[in-house]
């Protein structure tokens, strides 16, 4: 961790009734896009009458239940964003984006720019800086291509999967194992206790996941990533602690 003054002086911005006032206006604009997009879907069901009440019943009970594992895992990876660049940034950006582990991820590149760790030493408000505008940045890229690019994109799509349709998803998860393998590789080589949390992690979501495939047991998928992540940290702590 930085040092207790330099910490401090970032958070007790980064907590600021400014922050605060600069952060609500964007989440109360996704809350009323969210109840604008429900009530175009409750007028299209009322005009075409494609559902019953029960099957609506039965879709939000799905919708709801499905949600509180992601939202676990997003909540345990926010608490460690928030004691980086504090409440205001974390609930903009999470409820923008709504991955932690993105915004996470952005705010540790964004740090590491400046030439220190997210929380480390050295973390002052110019690194404070440099992590909020990278995450600000990289969630910006994906609100302009959506906005400007989402027809062509879809014509791309369907040629890059005209000769296989399992290509798209390897392009996507090959991506994502090289930036996340970049940040592991980081913390292995700070020592024995990050690495244990890294492979009691995964060895917990490779354990989850086959549970999953048991009959009765497919809810615990949406866990996978909160129960990795308690179980790695319980562990590191228990032998490290």
């Amino acid at each position: 961790m930085g040092t207790s003054t330099e910490l401090g002086e970032v958070l007790e911005f980064a907590n600021s009734p400014l922050m605060w006032a600069l952060a609500l206006p964007v989440v109360i604009l996704v809350v009323v896009q969210a109840l604008l997009f429900g009530r175009m879907a409750v007028n299209y069901v009322n005009k075409t009458k494609v559902m019953s009440r029960d099957e609506i019943g039965s879709a939000l009970r799905t919708g709801a239940i499905a949600s509180i594992g992601p939202a676990v895992g997003i909540f345990i990876v926010a608490i460690g964003l928030i004691s980086r660049v504090g409440g205001p940034v974390t609930f903009m950006r999470v409820g923008v984006i709504g991955s932690a582990s993105f915004e996470l991820m952005a705010a540790t590149f964004g740090a590491q720019a400046y030439g220190v760790e997210l929380g480390g030493v050295g973390y002052n408000m110019q690194a404070f800086t440099a992590a909020v505008f990278t995450m600000a940045l990289g969630g910006s890229g994906w609100l302009l291509v959506t906005a400007l690019f989402t027809k062509q994109l879809d014509k791309i799509q369907r040629r890059v999967t005209a000769s296989d349709p399992k290509l798209l998803g390897i392009i996507g998860i090959t991506a994502s194992v090289g930036a996340f393998s970049a940040l592991l590789g980081n913390q292995i080589v700070g020592g024995w206790a990050p690495a244990t949390t890294i492979i009691v992690s995964m060895v917990t979501m490779v354990v989850v996941q086959n549970l999953s495939k048991r009959p009765g047991w497919r809810w615990i998928r949406e866990w996978a990533l909160g129960i990795a992540m308690v179980v790695g940290m319980a562990v590191t702590t228990i032998l490290f602690g």
